[in-house]
C-alpha cells in the first residue's frame, strides 16, 4: 500500500506542477497550445527520467 501511495503522490505532484507551468506558459505566450505544450513536458520528463536511470546504472551520481 505504501508503495500506492508513494506513487499516487508522485504522479499528483508530477500533474500539478504541469499544469501550473502550463497556466504560466500560457499566460507568457497567449497562443501557445496547451496540447503541444504539455506533451513537449512530458517527453522533457521522460527523457530526463531515463537520463538519471542511465547514469545510475552507470555509477555516475
Amino acid at each position: 500500500m505504501e508503495e500506492i501511495e508513494k506513487k499516487a503522490e508522485f504522479e499528483a505532484l508530477k500533474h500539478t506542477t504541469f499544469m501550473a507551468l502550463t497556466d504560466i506558459a500560457k499566460k507568457v505566450i497567449p497562443s501557445l497550445d496547451m496540447t503541444e505544450y504539455l506533451s513537449m513536458l512530458q517527453q522533457n520528463f521522460e527523457a530526463e527520467k531515463n537520463r538519471i536511470i542511465n547514469r545510475t546504472i552507470r555509477g555516475e551520481d
